[in-house]
This record gives C-alpha cells, structure tokens and sequence, in this order.
C-alpha cells in the first residue's frame, strides 16, 4: 500500500513537471512569434524608409542640370 502511494505521488509529481514544462514551451513558441513578428514589421518599415529615401534622392538627382 505504501508503495501504491509513492508510485502515484511520483506520478502526480511527473505530471506536475511535465505540465509546467509544457507551459514553459508554449509561452517560448509565443515569444518567439512574437519576436518575429516585431522584426518582420520594422524591418518593413525600414525597407519602405529606404525605397522613399532613394526615390527622394532620385528626384533630387533629376533636378540637377548635368551641362
């Protein structure tokens, strides 16, 4: 009997490690989501700066009189 009761307490113990273990996953995946998606949308945004800064620079170039 005693033993029946050390088997289910190491197995709620192992139950208990493996669901915190599966919360800590879960909230790293999110995380990292996360992370890529900031890095997804500013790199966006700095890609769009670069295109208007060399557009600008285009035009600036084309109001130069080369003679």
């Amino acid at each position: 009997m005693l033993n029946d009761e050390n088997a289910r307490d190491m197995q709620t113990d192992f139950f208990q490690a493996q669901q915190r273990s599966d919360d800590q996953e879960r909230r790293f995946r999110q995380q990292v989501q996360d992370a890529q998606e900031q890095f997804s949308f500013v790199f966006k945004k700095e890609i769009l700066q670069a295109d208007d800064e060399c557009e600008e620079m285009y035009k600036k170039r084309g109001e130069i009189s080369w003679d």
